[in-house]
């Protein structure tokens, strides 16, 4: 009889143990499991952060582009509808100014074709790029540099013309005028734009202006 109920007493401790074994199992499985779970949770979070970030600053660089090329469009459509002139080159640089957003600046290298006496094309180049300037103002508004560099080989002269953006309208800052145009090559300047940022005669087509 002690026998038996020895046995019986072991039978029981023994599926009394292998319960637990089976309960902590399920509970490490189930710990294990939700560690996985919030582990990916984090890492789906984290790329979806990081895929935000990457087409928010896209967006920031493909309305920079954009900007810059309405720029460049605008200016070598004013610069070229001038008589007789033809881009060599043309560049638009981002200021990168916190204070004064999304403005540029732009350096035209042109040509001048037409035949002239060295005085003539001296103040005819000052007008143009008087009128060329008040077009852009017109038409851009967020030029803050205008640099035109003039070649002219009916006497392999060189001006240079500069415009500054000066009370929000780009004013006359510098114009020089090498020693082939018959006056000193320190820079001397013509008409231009004066403070208040007026141009004199139009030169630039009206389709210009107005397109």
């Amino acid at each position: 009889m002690k026998k038996t109920l020895l046995l019986i007493l072991i039978c029981t401790l023994l599926l009394s143990m292998s319960s637990c074994g089976k309960s902590n199992d399920k509970t490490t499985a189930n710990d294990s499991l939700s560690k996985s779970g919030d582990s990916a949770g984090k890492a789906d979070s984290a790329a979806q952060t990081a895929t935000e970030g990457d087409t928010s600053s896209g967006t920031d660089l493909s309305k920079t582009s954009s900007a810059e090329k309405n720029v460049e469009n605008t200016m070598k459509r004013l610069i070229n509808a001038t008589d007789g002139v033809k881009i060599e080159s043309l560049t638009v640089m981002d200021t990168k100014n916190a204070s004064d957003p999304n403005t540029y600046k732009v350096y035209a290298v042109v040509t001048w074709s037409r035949k002239h006496s060295p005085s003539d094309s001296q103040e005819t180049i000052q007008t143009y790029s008087d009128n060329i300037a008040s077009a852009a103002d017109t038409k851009l508004g967020n030029v803050a540099e205008l640099c035109l560099m003039w070649l002219v080989p009916n006497f392999n002269g060189t001006a240079s013309i500069t415009y500054e953006n000066t009370d929000g309208m780009l004013a006359l800052k510098e114009g020089t005028f090498d020693s082939s145009f018959g006056g000193s090559a320190d820079g001397t300047t013509g008409s231009g734009l004066n403070s208040s940022g007026s141009a004199l005669n139009t030169t630039v087509t009206q389709s210009a202006i107005t397109n």
